[in-house]
Order: C-alpha cells, then structure tokens, then sequence
C-alpha cells in the first residue's frame, strides 16, 4: 500500500528545561565535560538517569533529553560528530555555483495548516507557528516581513493579510534579525540562526535542539535570490540581533553568541569587536555615532559607530548577573534608555526595569515589580532567556510595551506596568503566550507582536489586537501520524500550538488541545481515535475530544 510522505519545513522546538531546574545539575554537567561525541553523551546521561530516583525530577529530564537525543541522532556528520548543519548545506550549495542560492522542487504542495480553529471545548492556547523577529519597509507601512526560527522569512504586502515566503532558497531557516535597507529596500539582510533557542545549561548547547547559525544573507532583489555575505565566527554560534546605521547604509551590527560583529562595507568582511554573548543592539535615535548593546547581566555602549566598546555605565550588573537584558530607545526622547532585565540565571524574579537620561551613562531602576516577565499575576516561572522584548512608543516616551510569557503596559515612562494580554483565552485580550518581540512601526504607530502562536497587531497601545498569522507556514512540529484509509486525515504534534487535526482535503487544522504537542498515533482502525502526547501526558482521544 502506497504511504504518504509528509515532509516538515520547519523542524523541531527547543527543550524546556534548563539544568539549573534539577539540583543534581552540577554532578551532570562535571560527568559531560570532555563528552564530545553523540554516544558518549547519551550513554553519559542515560548512566546519570538510571541512577536517578524516581519522580517528577527525572521524568522530566529523560523526556526533554530524549527530544534531543531523537533529533540529534538524525543530524550528525558522517563520523557522527556534531555538525552545524546549516553551514554545511550553505558551504555545499555555495560550491556547486557561483550563483545566487537556488535549489531545485520536488513535487511538493502545502497541506497545512495556515488556519487552526477550536474544536475540543477543552482546548485553549490556539496559534499556528513562532515569529521571532519583525522588520518594516522604510516608506510603506503596509510591507512588513517577519522572521521565524525555523520556517523563515515572510512578507506581507498588505499589512499582514497575506503573507509570501521569500527564503524558499536559503539552507537556515532560523531567522534571527532583519535588516530591510533604509537606502535602498529591495536590499534585506537577514542574520540566520534561532537565538531565542540557545539556552545556556539547556542540552541545546551540545548543538543538537536548534538551529545555528549559517551566517548573515544578503537579497538584492527583494527577497527573490540570496547570497551569502562576509564569514562571521569561525565556531558554532547563534544570531540574536541585526541592525543597520541609520546615517550610513554600509554598517551593519550583529548580535550573536560569539560577539558583536560589525561591517563597514555591507557585509562583505565583518569585524568582531566585542566578544561573548550579545542579546541586543541598538542605535541612538539622531546619533548614529552612539549605539547601545546588551550581553548576559551587561549593558555596553559605544560614541564611534560600534567601532570600540565599554560598559563602564552604573547598571546594576551584580544584581542582574548572566540575565537577559533588552534595550528600549525613542526618537521621542532620544537621551533616555529604557533597559528590561531578566534575572539572574535560575534565580525566577524580575530584575528591573532601568533607565538612563544620559544616554547610558547612568542608570536608575524604577520597577521591579509586577513581574512583567511573568504570567497573568505575575508569577509562572521565567522564560526571559528565551522570550523577552521591550517596546518604546515612537512619538511617546511614556507608553513601554514589554514581552515575555504575556504582554505588559506602562503609560508612565516604566515606573508602574500593568497587564496588558492574557495568557489563555479566557483571561481576555488573548495573544498567544510566549511574546519573543514587541515594535512599534514608526511610519504608522502600530504596534506589532511575535510570539510562539504568531504575529499579532494593535492599532491602540495593545488594547486590542488582531492575528495575522494566517498564511506564515511555519508551525514546528514534532511527529505526525496519517490514516491509510482517508488521505487526508491528519495528526500532528507542533512546539507550543499542541495538537492539530484534520481529516478533509483542507490547509485549516482543527485545534484539540494545547501546549507543546509531540508524538500522536491515530487509531488504525478509526480515523476519529486516537493518542497524543503533550508535555508530560498521554491524552486518549475518541471523536478527538479529550
């Protein structure tokens, strides 16, 4: 009997759970130093959990280590060494032409989803795919192109009601920064790799659960052709930022987990002027000259173009130690800089809120709470590592969105913040949960949000919100199932959107059931049964209603 062959554009989610959570995490880490191959890390930490008692501890850390463990194996080179694959395929494609990177077709067609509707009454959380990154066209509000971490870079034409895929040719899908070329707009960078991902003390770090960087790419059509610019790091590494000079098209300044790189001549050579892990970089509004940058627990700044760097400014770096830091700036107020600090790694509080009057070279903390990284009361535990933004109001200084598990809201300058979405549904105002990035389009004043479940636009400071995820394809999923005797029916497992299904000649998806969906079986003998795992549980389906 002939099978169907459905082939996944966007690959597998990050693990969740960072070592920090198990208190044996220090003993685990000691046994994998010097582990450089797949075996003798799996037969490591298969020794380490069998001796483990159990209990939700260890469930917890075989589930996500066998998520890795299954990918990985999957993703090694040919003397099973671990391997940047998305380099590869770059240096591969990149030695067979000279040309822009093209590749040729399979008889391929799109089966979904580009719509998820709630059909189980006990479902919640509904979305589609994760949107990391978000960019504008410097004189059309209407065209806006947003990133993804491992279904790439889309474009809307229309505001967001329709959407076009520009990197069916690139070998990473991960995009981690945008660049749409103030000077000429048919010129787009895109900085490659899933940062958001790349988690210290995560098993990510063994360069298996992401996607690494390949580089940054350059169009100079519009999105039609790719090539690739100047090499960056000579090691693995991830991108988390790319922005442009305001006042000279030809400097670019990228963001990654190997440094902060800098081109004066378009991305044909890059130089790496300040090293270790950068989360953020950003220009002073009307002072090109000065950009700021941020590193774990670290605020650098710079009066030369990024050219040199220091981080002599009075931020409270012991007290945000290894933190996520984002920075907020306005051309409003072009002095001020707005800084939303995660904690301290495993520490799961709210560092602050900061700001400085003189360009970063003092800073004073105006909030620590709610926790704004936190859940609907502030609480939940935090994800600011992997989802975390923060948004200044072009033409108003006081309005501040912030992004981490939901969205929150300040109307005066960052001293006070109040809740602006929900985190499930019934909780009102509802934008899918885990907010990677918040923006305002300076042309227009909307303000945009990308999130685990999609793209999202308000027309009034966050009151309200529309989706416009409809027709990014770019859900991540972890396993599907098929049933023989209907083509169509389907099954599947995606990273944080849960479990869809369909079983008619569509590209919509039912949504049954929330979170991060992973392995799902249909019924053999009834398309309308079922089993799906979710998180920590096994869920049995009949007329997929849980």
């Amino acid at each position: 009997m002939k099978r169907k062959i459905h082939l996944f554009l966007c690959g597998i989610a990050l693990m969740t759970i960072p070592f920090h959570s198990f208190s044996q995490h220090d003993a685990l880490r000691a046994l994998l130093e010097g582990k450089e191959t797949y075996k003798d890390i799996t037969e490591t930490v298969e020794q380490y959990l069998s001796a483990m008692p159990a209990g939700e501890e260890k469930d917890r850390l075989e589930k996500h280590f066998s998520r890795w463990a299954y990918y990985k194996s999957m993703h090694l080179g040919p003397g099973e060494q671990f391997v940047n694959s998305s380099k590869m395929t770059l240096d591969a494609v990149s030695a067979l032409s000279d040309a822009p990177l093209t590749t040729a077709n399979g008889n391929w067609s799109f089966a979904g989803p580009n719509s998820s509707t709630i059909n189980n009454p006990g479902a919640d959380l509904n979305g589609l795919g994760r949107v990391d990154r978000i960019a504008f066209h410097p004189s059309d509000a209407s065209i806006i192109y947003a990133g993804t971490p491992a279904g790439g870079l889309w474009k809307t034409t229309d505001g967001g009601n329709s959407w076009a895929a520009l990197s069916n040719y690139i070998p990473s899908l991960g995009v981690s920064g945008i660049v749409v070329d103030w000077s000429d707009p048919n010129t787009i960078y895109v900085l490659t790799g899933d940062g958001d991902a790349y988690i210290a003390n995560y098993f990510v770090n063994l360069a298996g659960y992401l996607s690494l960087s390949a580089g940054v790419l350059v169009s100079h059509d519009g999105g039609v052709t790719w090539g690739q610019t100047g090499a960056l790091a000579n090691v693995e590494f991830v991108g988390y930022k790319l922005v442009q000079d305001p006042g000279d098209a030809s400097i670019l300044i990228a963001a990654t987990s190997a440094g902060l790189y800098r081109t004066t001549n378009g991305g044909e050579t890059w130089v790496l002027e300040n090293t270790g892990k950068h989360y953020d970089v950003v220009f002073k509004p009307g002072t090109p000259s000065t950009v700021y940058a941020s590193g774990p627990g670290a605020f650098y700044y710079s009066t030369n173009s990024g050219d040199t760097w220091n981080n002599s400014s009075t931020y409270d770096y012991a007290l945000c130690a290894g933190g996520r830091v984002e920075i907020g700036v306005t051309s409003n107020s072009p002095n001020r800089v707005f800084l939303l600090a995660g904690p301290v790694v495993g520490a799961n509080t709210f560092c602050g809120f900061y700001q400085s009057l003189n360009s970063g070279g003092a800073f004073t903390r105006l909030a620590t709470s709610p926790n704004v990284l936190g859940n609907d009361t502030g609480g939940g535990d935090d994800q600011s590592q992997y989802d975390m933004g923060v948004a200044v109001k072009p033409n108003n200084y006081q309005t501040i969105i912030t992004a981490g598990l939901i969205t929150y809201k300040s109307v005066n300058g960052g001293s006070v913040f109040t809740r602006l979405t929900s985190y499930r549904e019934s909780g009102g105002n509802y934008i899918h949960p885990d907010v990677h990035y918040v923006t305002y389009n300076p042309l227009n004043n909307f303000l945009y949000a990308g999130s685990d479940g999609g793209f999202y636009r308000s027309t009034d400071d966050g009151a309200t919100w529309v989706n416009l995820y409809s027709g990014i394809n770019a859900t991540q999923f972890y396993h599907l199932d098929d049933y023989d005797a209907n083509q169509y029916a389907m099954l599947a497992g995606c990273q944080d959107n849960g479990v869809k299904y369909k079983t008619a000649n569509t590209t919509g998806f039912s949504h049954i059931l929330c979170c991060d969906g992973a392995d799902v079986v249909i019924d053999y003998t009834n398309q309308a049964k079922g089993f799906a795992a979710v998180n920590s549980s096994i869920f049995q389906y009949t007329n997929f209603t849980s």
